[in-house]
């Protein structure tokens, strides 16, 4: 009877310990599926960075729709940064509703759109300023036991949006992923020379279209999975079949969150799964 005793005085020990102690900050990247568009979830403990907030169309604000209700999902309280890779609407369309939400977020853009009047005109329609955002250079910065570096293209009048996408590693103890935004095949040749952007997960550059993801882009980066995010049944037709066989081609299985949803990857496990 003393020994029953005792092995249950020590099971709800156990459980409460179970219950109080300290437990691992999660940290994963979080590919949020919000149709025509892009949201990349940057999670560390309760606290995110955000690359980009998916699409705002007349009719459809997938900010408010998509992103902060799965933010609440997934546990985030803090939005420490928002990372505007490009002023494309289906890029940071959401912003304001992520705002809203999470009024203390700061600001992040390439210095080259300080004076870009699609991106300053979005900037205001957020009830901010340009002076309000951190513009950025290329470099790097820690975050949440996170590696980020970051590489601005340079930018000129002529220059499309698209060819002055931020982009981004991040890096954490199992792994690694980049995001390029809607980078073309011509600017990446130029990443390629950036030394340490080889990863296991690469975000599949402008969801997917013939005009990004070149082959050697694919060879130099050596990623094991690509993630694509489009929306289903797209009038863009993305994923272009050209770019899908040229995954294929350099080894990189390809995932997709207009058939797959959400996709979770995990920087302390190297796993990447399906998210709830």
């Amino acid at each position: 009877m003393k020994h029953r005793l005792l092995t249950a005085a020590i099971v709800c020990l156990l459980l409460l310990a179970w219950g109080f102690w300290p437990r691992p900050a999660i940290r994963r990247a979080i590919f949020l599926a919000v149709g025509q568009g892009d949201c990349t979830v940057i999670q560390s403990g309760d606290t995110a960075i955000l690359i980009d907030t998916g699409p705002k169309r007349a009719r459809d604000d997938a900010g408010e729709r998509l992103v902060v209700p799965k933010l609440r999902k997934y546990g985030i309280n803090r939005v420490e940064r928002i990372i505007l890779t490009h002023p494309d609407g289906d890029h940071v369309g959401g912003t304001g509703a992520v705002l809203a939400r999470y009024p203390s977020a700061k600001l992040v853009a390439s210095s080259g759109f300080e004076g870009n009047d699609q991106m300053v005109a979005w900037i205001q329609s957020w009830k901010a300023q340009p002076k309000d955002v951190q513009w950025l250079t290329s470099g790097a910065f820690d975050f949440g036991g996170l590696r980020f570096d970051i590489w601005c293209p340079s930018v000129s009048a002529a220059t499309p949006d698209n060819d002055g996408s931020v982009c981004t590693r991040v890096a954490g103890s199992k792994g690694s992923l980049v995001i390029t935004g809607d980078l073309s095949g011509d600017r990446e040749a130029e990443l390629i020379a950036v030394t340490g952007w080889r990863s296991d997960i690469l975000k599949v550059g402008h969801h997917g279209s013939k005009s990004s993801s070149s082959a050697q882009f694919l060879a130099a980066i050596q990623a094991r999975a690509g993630i694509i995010s489009c929306g289903r049944e797209n009038s863009y037709r993305h994923p272009h079949p050209e770019t899908l066989q040229r995954l294929e081609d350099a080894g990189i299985r390809a995932f997709r969150t207009d058939t797959d949803g959400d996709l979770i990857y995990d920087f302390d496990t190297g796993r990447l799964t399906k998210g709830d």
